[in-house]
């Protein structure tokens, strides 16, 4: 069976076995069976002080020894500390090659400055004999009075030390954890926040912590091999898609002069019906009729050729000048429809652009009546003359 291994690394031993107790309390131990097992082959091991946890959440469950950090003596040989490596690594209770040195806890004193000094020594020692584990580096420090630290927490200089220590473990590849409070209250508290600290974030870190023993759960690991399987269905299918889309080819016209032809037309046709409807409303329609265009006056049923248009249009002015109100009525329809949100932007463009379109032309017409009444006038007085 894997096992993972996680250190504990303390400037002081009770700091450490104050934390290790803490641990084994909110974390589930492994059954003496389980224990006895994993144990057979090292029964002459007498003095292995080692604890095995069982971690276990929502995705997968794993085996992990809570082992004291394996120290060094000062001044020790290459052959001594090589020595000292292999002892570390038969602390686990596991005897098979399964072993992983996958985390390290360094403790210290939250309120003394030499404490965590001792911490850089422990460092180094652990990185000479492989046991500073890669999947989770814990800085703890450790608190005793709650109340003393709070009111250091506010001066200056526990902000510079802060700083210190952040730095340290910024360096050295250790998430910094501080005011861990042991006691049993404050070992209850934090747990349910989103944002944990102290004790809280401990346990969340060593339970999220995916150690090199973890075994997938079943469920998990079908839900997983499902999501797989669609993610990869779901991407060969847009492959098919985008290789068998056709492209769009949009029809070409074949020379600048039919672009015109045609805009010209539409417009022409677009200013038709706009004046079909200025007329209809002073009660004029246009009608077809062996494609000799006629306007018929709904008022007194009479009719004119498309020839003599201009007797009913224009005539003395006025009913070029009716046309005009009508134009401008439309326009102002179609701004109270616009403000009450009964046209689309669409149709308010198209409607607007149709009626400035007719008024325009209208006062072109107007222009012109006026021009040829002049030269009326001016022949009859030269007449007259």
């Amino acid at each position: 069976m894997a096992l993972s291994i996680l250190r504990i690394g303390a400037s002081n031993d009770s700091f450490g076995t104050q934390l290790a107790d803490a641990l084994v309390q909110h974390l589930k131990p492994v059954t003496a069976s389980e224990k006895e097992n994993n144990s057979s082959n090292n029964n002459n091991n007498k003095k292995n002080t080692s604890t095995l946890l069982a971690i276990s959440n929502r995705y997968f469950d794993a085996t992990v020894s809570l082992t004291p950090l394996a120290l060094l003596m000062e001044g020790s040989t290459t052959a001594s500390t090589a020595a000292a490596a292999s002892t570390a690594t038969s602390a686990a209770p596991d005897g098979d090659e399964g072993r992983r040195e996958d985390g390290i806890l360094m403790v210290f004193d939250d309120a003394s400055k030499t404490s965590f000094d001792v911490l850089d020594g422990l460092h180094g020692r652990a990185e000479a004999t492989n046991q500073n584990g890669d999947l989770l580096r814990l800085c703890i420090g450790i608190v005793t009075n709650m109340d003393t630290n709070n009111t250091v927490r506010d001066t200056k200089e526990y902000e510079a030390e802060y700083s210190r220590r952040v730095l340290w473990c910024l360096d050295h590849g250790y998430e910094f954890v501080e005011a861990v409070d042991l006691s049993p209250e404050g070992t209850t508290k934090g747990h349910d926040a989103r944002e944990k600290d102290g004790f809280a974030r401990v346990i969340e870190a060593i339970q999220g912590t995916v150690w090199s023993s973890a075994v997938m759960h079943n469920r998990k690991k079908q839900q997983l091999k499902q999501s797989y399987q669609e993610t990869r269905e779901e991407q060969q299918q847009q492959q098919h898609v985008s290789a068998t889309k056709s492209t769009y080819e949009p029809p070409l016209l074949s020379t600048l002069s039919d672009i015109k032809l045609s805009d010209d037309e539409e417009t022409k046709q677009r200013e038709e019906q706009a004046r079909a409807a200025l007329l209809k409303e002073d009660g004029i329609i246009l009608k077809d009729d062996d494609d000799v265009a006629k306007i018929v006056d709904e008022n007194d049923n009479t009719s004119v050729s498309g020839k003599d248009e201009s007797l009913v249009r224009n005539g003395t002015g006025e009913k070029l000048i009716s046309d005009m109100e009508a134009a401008i009525k439309e326009a102002t329809r179609i701004r109270s429809m616009s403000q009450a949100g009964e046209l689309s932007d669409k149709e308010r463009r198209q409607r607007a652009g149709d009626a400035a379109m007719v008024l325009m032309n209208l006062m072109n017409q107007l222009d012109e009546d006026e021009g040829s009444s002049s030269e009326n006038e001016e022949g009859a007085i030269e007449e007259k003359v």
